[in-house]
């Protein structure tokens, strides 16, 4: 079976075989199964390769991602991470001893409408215009050649990698999760000491964070597997309420509809701009009104696109005036901030057949420090003090989502609090102090 895109196979049944590699001491034969959804991961943003859905180089790119997440902690500078890195991984001027191979690439399927379903929105929010172009139910093989000397940074990398990330855009949400059957744990029994054995063979920090993003020492596993899709629906279904859910992070309305956020952005930018339709001038999360700006959910990635929609009956407002934007760190060099949260079913084999229970990993990395809102080509470098991202106050006042989750007014803790209580996660610590 072949999909067509614009006239090209979007992705071969069969590429060549890799070619047996010569002078390396240890080679990788993996097959590798994507369990839901590829979204993006090509050359033309939010589509899959039009030659082949899953490619070596993206391949790569994660296993530095995770490289540096797990080996990488130890590094006192930037520049000492990035010597070993391009060590192990390459750069422009020199190549990698680590031959990655893809093969085998099945042609895959288009997902349709099946991620239109409400759970999947925080997920594919991004992808309006491409949904068509999502896939699913692909399979590849994934060869891997290093010499022996690096067996532990690279095996280490592959180990977190196929159970943590994934492939294509969003998988910090779970989509493009992935299952090999031998680097997965073996069952539910092993679980506590598959994680303590892969930080074993980590090197965290023992300070603050790193700028640069690293593995956590404490993991969250449910309790009760069930299959990958219903395990990482309902992972999102939960979150989706931690964010969004009518009579928690929303009001709810006489007639039973959604209300008002009780997350203080909206509020905060109304603030600023003084624009408020009727009935929502008076601000009910920041009390009293002279309340610094609080934009909690930044520490859940950025950028956040912020829509306010019209009110039914009542006239647009002025261009000028309107208040929909886009909220991204200051800093020239970054528009993004990747979440630290990492939500996907952990997969493991059972019979014949594979399990998956939710897993919740909060990376270690520094939050946000300098935030920035633009609005119809205007900037608004929000003020660092006090910090609009992690305070106190932002969890007190009356209907807050962090309320009784995070004193400090910490979304991350929050969400953490919120999914364990909801998914009944069991908190596994690491086995290296």
């Amino acid at each position: 079976m072949r999909l067509e895109s614009k006239g090209l196979p979007l992705c071969p049944e069969r590429l060549p075989e890799p070619s047996p590699r010569k002078g390396y001491a240890k080679t990788l034969d993996l097959e590798i199964r994507v369990l839901n959804y590829l979204a993006g991961g090509g050359v033309e943003p939010k589509a899959p390769d039009r030659v082949t859905a899953v490619r070596g180089s993206s391949v790569r790119g994660h296993l530095r991602f995770w490289w540096r997440a797990t080996r990488g902690g130890g590094f006192a500078t930037y520049g000492e991470l990035f010597k070993e890195e391009s060590r192990i991984w390459g750069n422009t001027e020199k190549g990698s001893p680590v031959v990655i191979a893809v093969s085998r690439v099945g042609a895959g399927q288009r997902a349709g409408d099946e991620v239109n379903r409400q759970e999947l929105n925080l997920v594919y929010f991004g992808f309006q215009d491409h949904r068509e172009e999502i896939l699913k139910a692909l399979r590849f093989q994934l060869r891997v050649d290093f010499p022996e000397d690096l067996r532990d940074e690279v095996e280490t990398a592959l180990k977190a990698w196929l159970n943590f990330g994934g492939l294509g855009s969003r998988t910090r949400r779970g989509s493009g999760a992935l299952y090999c059957r031998e680097f997965a744990p073996s069952g539910m029994v092993g679980l506590e000491k598959w994680w303590a054995d892969l930080q074993m063979n980590c090197s965290l920090p023992t300070g603050s964070a790193k700028p640069w993003p690293t593995l956590p020492r404490t993991l969250w596993a449910g309790k009760t597997p069930t299959a990958p899709e219903a395990t990482w629906l309902t992972l999102l279904q939960h979150y989706r309420d931690f964010r969004q859910k009518s009579g928690f992070a929303r009001g709810v309305k006489p007639n039973g509809r959604e209300g008002r956020s009780h997350w203080p952005e909206a509020d905060s930018l109304r603030a600023q701009y003084r624009i408020a339709t009727p009935g929502h001038g008076s601000s009910t999360t920041l009390l009293p009104s002279a309340t610094p700006p609080g934009f909690p959910r930044a520490a859940l990635g950025l950028p956040i696109v912020f829509h306010f929609p019209l009110k039914k009956g009542l006239p647009p407002h002025p261009q000028d005036a309107e208040l929909n934007g886009t909220l991204t760190p200051a800093g020239k060099e970054h528009e993004r901030m990747g979440s630290p949260l990492i939500l996907r079913p952990l997969v493991f084999p059972e019979g014949q057949s594979i399990k998956a229970v939710p897993i919740l990993l909060a990376l270690a990395t520094e939050r946000p420090v300098a935030l920035k809102y633009t609005r119809a080509h205007e900037d608004w470098k929000i003020p660092v003090h006090p910090d609009p991202v992690e305070r106190p106050d932002l969890a007190t006042y009356r209907g807050s989502p962090m309320a009784r989750l995070s004193p400090n007014g910490d979304a991350v803790q929050a969400a953490i609090g919120y999914l364990k209580n909801h998914l009944q996660l069991r908190e596994m610590p690491g086995g290296k102090p």
